[in-house]
């Protein structure tokens, strides 16, 4: 048992090195994850590696994902190098330069009136019944976690020691979710794919109704790859309570 300042380090250095991990995996198999997902971000992100090698990208990938981990990188004495914050700066001027224009079928968000821009018509999100779908495919993957569902959300919760992991999903505009692990009140983790890769804002915002059921199924696919790192991040791990209070340096 230690502190529980300690502790958290140890959590932030384990995710990080499980995103390195995830960043290569990521490169290696073709985006399988990142290509489901209705975010104009992600599109971006995607449309910039194509222009790479596969080696070129691995190696923009895993500079993009030690960037968005700089605490736990500091306790792993593994900082950026020059060249890792040149690629950095190099994606994130590509993001900033890209058409802020919503005139491109992918690109346009689901708010934009598509006529105005001559694109045809294409029908919204139906978001209740969307967050139904979403319901029906994460709780047999959740299995006991503790459900509660709301007008525009729904999360799902359980202990896993001293631990709570929750997954939460928002349909409203536009769709998100999150990932949160915490002890009692004191929250250690919230991220989302996109974060821990460090590609950008993850927000489903070029989602529309004619992709509902495949998004729901892919808000299913990286619960359950989330899922998978947790015994990795939290196994072995215990906190003396009375230390909850004490803040984490940083």
């Amino acid at each position: 048992m230690g502190e529980f300042r300690d502790i958290e380090i140890e959590i932030r250095s384990r995710f990080y090195r499980w995103a390195m991990r995830d960043a290569e995996r990521e490169v290696s198999e073709g985006y399988p994850l990142l290509r489901r997902i209705e975010s104009r971000t992600v599109k971006i992100f995607l449309n910039y590696m194509s222009e790479f090698s596969h080696d070129g990208q691995l190696e923009i990938a895993l500079a993009l994902a030690k960037r968005v981990h700089e605490f736990a990188i500091k306790g792993n004495d593994d900082a950026l190098t020059t060249r890792e914050r040149r690629l950095v700066d190099e994606y994130l001027q590509f993001q900033f330069e890209y058409s802020d224009l919503d005139t491109e079928e992918g690109f346009i968000r689901s708010w934009v009136p598509r006529r105005a821009v001559g694109l045809p018509a294409r029908a919204k999100l139906k978001r209740k019944q969307f967050l139904r779908k979403v319901s029906e495919t994460l709780k047999p993957l959740l299995v006991g976690f503790t459900e509660r569902l709301g007008t525009e959300d729904i999360y799902f919760e359980r202990n896993y020691n001293k631990w709570t992991v929750r997954t939460s999903v928002y349909v409203g505009r536009p769709p998100h979710y999150f990932h949160r692990i915490r002890a009692d009140w004191r929250e250690v983790l919230a991220t989302t794919i996109t974060s821990w890769l460090g590609v950008g804002d993850g927000a489903w915002d070029v989602l529309y109704e004619d992709r509902s059921a495949e998004a729901a199924e892919t808000f299913g696919m990286l619960c359950a790859h989330f899922m998978t790192a947790i015994p990795e991040l939290l196994d072995g791990l215990d906190y003396d309570e009375s230390t909850l209070l004490d803040p984490v340096s940083r």
